[in-house]
């Protein structure tokens, strides 16, 4: 949301703001590519694609976020080396692989949202901070105007703002020192959802994510943890070598989150 100022701020500049032209990648599916798969990657194409309006974008642009993360899973798609998952998979169950597909375009989106809300928690923690500060000085300057006998703009709400400001601080603090201790780290924010890393500014960040995310999709949905698929799926997307041993490490603190599984 934005302010009342960041909104006119907006305003004034939305007829200026630049869109960088971005074409939806060209790709062609291998034939072994089972058609319903097929289908399902059709469909969040053309919701991609539709999130492509000029309005929208300068707003927020969907469109290059969406673009972005269909390139970086478009090898799972077309590389060879996922011809025994895919088939194995929908073999297994067409519904749960369908769904794997949906699931697969949003995990880079998840990532993010994660980010941007243990950002927005710092943010608020500094917002608050700041509120205190400016209590402060109101108080100080109300003293000062009190003691110094000034009186010329004096209302019937001086004292009671004098109280106010003080019941604010006595409810406030020790609630905002509640949220400071909880949220001291990011790893508050972990959860099958967003099984986040507390080193999530790191180089291997988004790659754990993928993997406890897949990890976590296959234990819940197909009752396997399938280590070696996950770790071909992370080898292949970050161009680093992962292992099967790799993943269950990495993956270990999600097992948590598995129901109804020992994993």
């Amino acid at each position: 949301m934005f302010t009342g100022k960041e909104a006119k701020l907006f305003m004034a500049n939305y007829n200026d703001i630049k869109l960088e032209e971005i074409h939806f990648p060209e790709y062609q599916l291998p034939l072994w590519f089972p058609k319903n798969l097929e289908n399902k990657i059709k469909e969040q194409e053309k919701l991609i694609k539709s999130l492509n309006i000029e309005k929208l974008r300068k707003f927020i642009d969907v469109y290059a976020m969406m673009v972005e993360y269909f390139n970086l899973i478009l090898p799972m798609f077309i590389n060879t080396e996922m011809k025994d998952m895919w088939l194995k998979l929908n073999k297994t169950s067409n519904s749960k692989t369908e769904k794997f597909i949906s699931y697969i375009f949003h995990i880079a989106n998840d990532f993010e949202g994660a980010i941007s809300l243990y950002n927005k928690h710092l943010n608020e923690k500094e917002c608050f901070n700041n509120i205190l500060q400016k209590i402060n000085e109101l108080e100080e300057l109300l003293e000062e105007y009190e003691c110094h006998f000034y009186g010329h703009m004096l209302t019937e709400e001086f004292e009671p703002l004098k109280e106010k400001l003080q019941i604010f601080k006595e409810k406030g603090i020790p609630l905002f020192e509640n949220f400071k201790e909880m949220t001291n780290n990011i790893s508050y924010i972990s959860s099958d959802w967003r099984p986040i890393t507390r080193e999530y500014k790191s180089e291997t960040a988004l790659s754990i994510f993928f993997a406890r995310k897949i990890s976590l999709f296959f234990k819940q949905e197909f009752k396997k943890p399938y280590n070696r698929y996950v770790a071909e799926i992370i080898s292949l997307l970050f161009d680093k070598h992962y292992s099967e041993n790799d993943i269950i490490k990495i993956t270990k603190p999600i097992n948590k989150f598995v129901k109804g599984e020992n994993s």
